[in-house]
């Protein structure tokens, strides 16, 4: 079960927490506090300039990799996304809905220290990278987790739902090149 505790207090921006937890018995959680948090906001934008209507926005932690608990993190109609996020230094990913062919996008690291606008992130057309994923014995490999690298530089490429489904096919919309 995963909780996560968010919430207006009167004069203060706090940020979001998720906690995984065992409930398979009483708990009492204690005294739990939020983290001061800031706003970060972003506009995103497909080529040619039109807004982005519900692109996810995660947000991964640098120093311990997880990515941070952000709830309503997509953009509106106007391409425009804002999210909490504590004190530190963030990979903002973009990741556009898969019918658009638009490839992913990330911005950072950025430290973050206040409230931060990230820009307008301008995703590019994508291509479709998909395939079949079998053991060596031939047994398709479901949750194979499917990343990419430039050839060129070695940097990751941000894909988004890069998990294999249950018979082992993975697709992903990459940049062309």
């Amino acid at each position: 079960l995963l909780l996560g505790l968010t919430g207006p207090i009167l004069g203060q921006t706090v940020a979001p927490l998720e906690l995984p937890l065992d409930l398979s018995g009483d708990l009492n959680l204690g005294t739990i506090q939020l983290a001061q948090g800031f706003v970060v906001t972003a506009i995103v934008h497909r080529p040619g300039g039109q807004a982005v209507d519900n692109c996810d926005l995660d947000c991964q932690d640098q120093l311990s990799g997880e990515t941070l608990y952000t709830p309503s993190d997509n953009t509106n109609s106007s391409g425009l996304v804002d999210t909490i996020v504590p004190a530190g230094t963030y990979s903002f990913e973009f990741c556009p809905p898969a019918n658009l062919m638009l490839a992913a996008s990330r911005v950072g690291p950025v430290a973050i220290g206040g409230n931060t606008f990230l820009g307008i992130v301008n995703l590019v057309n994508g291509v479709t990278l998909s395939g079949n994923l079998t053991s060596v014995t031939g047994v398709q490999v479901a949750n194979a987790h499917v990343k990419v690298f430039d050839q060129a530089t070695g940097n990751a490429i941000p894909v988004c739902d890069n998990n294999s489904n249950g018979n082992g096919h993975s697709q992903v919309i990459v940049p062309p090149g």
